[in-house]
This record gives C-alpha cells, structure tokens and sequence, in this order.
C-alpha cells in the first residue's frame, strides 16, 4: 500500500472514531421526527425547562415529569405557593407537584426523584394534572391486548388519557403500560393537555333543551349552599368556576346579595349522598333570552351513571364523561340546572352533576 493509501486509511480511521466518541447529547438534540412539531411548540410557549430541551429520545424522571407538571400548572392556573417535603430530594418542583397532589411519594417519605417513569405512571400523574387545572377527562373502556399488564390503579387513568387523545398505543394494539416514558413524549402529552385546556371557554348556567344537534339554554343565576369542608369543593376549581357561588356558612354574603334560604323563587335541586346533602338553588334572570349553540362530536356531556347503564363497577366513583349525546340523553332532565362552556357558538363542555361517590 503506497504512502497515499495509508493516508487515507488513517483519516477514516480517526474519522470513525471521532464519530463514536461524540456525545450521544449531541445524537439526541433533536426530538424525533413526529414530535418536532409539538415539542418546539411547547418550547417556544416556555412549557418546557431548560435542562430538558435536549437528550428527547431519553427516559424521563420522576422529577423531571414533575418539572414539566408545575410549569404546566403555573401556566394556565397560579404560582403553587405550597411544598409538600420528602426526605431524598429538595427539589422544589417535586414539592409544589406533591403540594397539588399530582404525585405522591413512594414510602417512608421518599419520593425517588431519579427514578425512570414508566408509561401507565406517566397517565396517572397526567390524568391528576387534567383535574388539577379544571379540565377533567372523558373515559372509555380500553381493549389493549396489554391490558392486563396494567396495574389496577393505573387503569381509570389510562382510560381517561387515552380517551382525551393525550396519549395513545405504541402500535399492535399494545399500550406498553410497563414501559419508560421519554422526555419527547412527556414534552408532547403536555403539550396536547395545554390545548385541551387553553382554549378560552365561556361558562353558563340554566335550563337546556337540545333538538337536533343543538342546545338552547336559558341562563339562570346559580348558587350553590353546600359543606365546603368536603370533596365538593373541586367543583369550584373546574372550568365552570367563573359560575356563582354561595356557601351555606357564608352569612355576610348572602346578607349583602339580600338572600335568605327562603329566596330563591324558582326553586332548588337538592341531591343527597353519602355524606352529606347539597342544595342547588337558582334564581331565573328577567328578561334573558335564550341562547343555543351547536354540539359536535367533540363536545363532552358529564354526567352521573346512577343506574350502571355504561360504567358495570358497583362502587368507585359513576361521574361520565363522554362524547356520545345518546348516553347524556338517558339521563337528560330538563328541570334541572345544567352548566356549560361554549366557545365560538359550540358546546365544549356540558355538565350534569358532580361527584358523586360511593
């Protein structure tokens, strides 16, 4: 081999080796080709720290999920003011997420913040930030051929998920629920919760009709005397919260408004459950005409499965959420009060009861 030869054979030597030596940062810089689009778009939003714009294709931590759930919340809600403290870590974005309950420690106050998040946890925690910032999911039954490899308290959650298109199989009918979840996807099931819940929805109270495809809804003034010591008080923390509302205790309001609990002349809804009873009481607005608007197939009807007519588990919680009008039809009742939200002449949200457990 002459001198030129060998020249070439050394550079593609070094060459090659200066290749395999590089980085493997440097070889994920990039997010994979489908999720380009949304994880710049959740980047050029500010949803996304720092340290967690690079190294996409790698598995993300229980920290570093909690990072990308605070900013979430902060975004769309408040500033967390409060911690909730473990002994492995100091990390703040752990506290604050801890402090919403939107993840919880492992045991003996550990939260093993480096610990590799798997696919049906990712779900849990995404289905509690849903709730958290007022955008509760729909849920369907699942037929994964996997199903079985998830745990049982994963499966509400998956099912809520999924559902809402914020996370969706790995192909063959397989969810993967055992599976590392990576900083791409974390950044992209974040991204696709922040649409779901940026857009800017009005909210309304009253009576509704629907008739073709249409709900017409006459507005009524809505106020809602109930315990605030008990779980009824994530209602306040929903979409709906621009919606009045009164607390049986809070004397000086109902004073200043000129109310009684004898002043509410159309009437009130009272519906009992375990513990204790709650009273839905309006008052019908003068002279308010009414308004529709149109349902779509994406619209959302939440409602209480009393009867077990699509929900078969006998206990838990019966709250549906669904997509399909023909089941909120099953339980429609017109002299009830409905809540709504509705943008741009559609209905987002249609909205029943809440919380009903058992």
């Amino acid at each position: 081999m002459g001198n030129f030869g060998k020249q070439i054979l050394v550079f593609s030597v070094v060459a090659i080796l200066a290749f395999l030596a590089l980085p493997s940062t440097v070889l994920a810089n990039t997010p994979s080709p489908w999720a380009v689009e949304q994880v710049n778009n959740a980047i050029s939003k500010n949803l996304v720290p720092p340290n967690l714009q690079s190294n996409f294709t790698r598995a993300i931590t229980r920290a570093e999920f909690s990072a990308l759930a605070v900013t979430l919340y902060e975004a769309v809600r408040s500033e967390i003011t409060g911690r909730t403290t473990f002994t492995d870590t100091s990390d703040v974005n752990v506290e604050k997420a801890a402090f919403i309950r939107i993840v919880y420690g492992v045991g003996d106050n550990r939260f093993d913040p480096n610990g590799t998040l798997t696919r049906e946890q990712a779900a849990v925690m995404l289905s509690r930030l849903a709730h958290a910032i007022g955008n509760p999911l729909p849920r369907e039954r699942l037929t994964f051929a996997d199903m079985s490899d998830v745990s049982s308290w994963a499966v509400e959650s998956i099912e809520g998920i999924v559902a809402a298109g914020i996370m969706s199989g790995v192909g063959d009918n397989r969810f993967a629920p055992q599976q590392p979840y990576t900083i791409e996807q974390s950044i992209v099931t974040i991204m696709r919760l922040f649409d779901r819940t940026s857009i800017a929805t009005e909210a309304l109270a009253g009576f509704i009709e629907i008739r073709d495809n249409t709900l017409y809804i006459t507005p009524v003034e809505v106020f809602m005397l109930y315990d605030a010591s008990n779980e009824f008080e994530t209602v306040r923390d929903s979409a709906l919260r621009s919606i009045v509302y009164i607390e049986i205790s809070d004397s000086q309001r109902l004073e200043a408004l000129g109310l009684t609990l004898d002043d509410f002349p159309s009437g009130s809804h009272i519906r009992p459950n375990w513990h204790s009873e709650r009273q839905w009481h309006y008052v019908e607005q003068a002279n308010i005409e009414t308004l529709s608007f149109e349902i779509t197939s994406e619209s959302e009807f939440v409602f209480v499965d009393n009867q077990l007519l699509f929900d078969t588990t006998p206990e838990g919680n019966r709250l549906r959420t669904t997509n399909v009008l023909n089941e909120f039809m099953q339980y429609f009742f017109p002299s009830v009060v409905h809540f709504i939200e509705v943008y741009d002449g559609r209905v987002i949200r249609l909205v029943q009861e809440f919380g009903f457990t058992i």
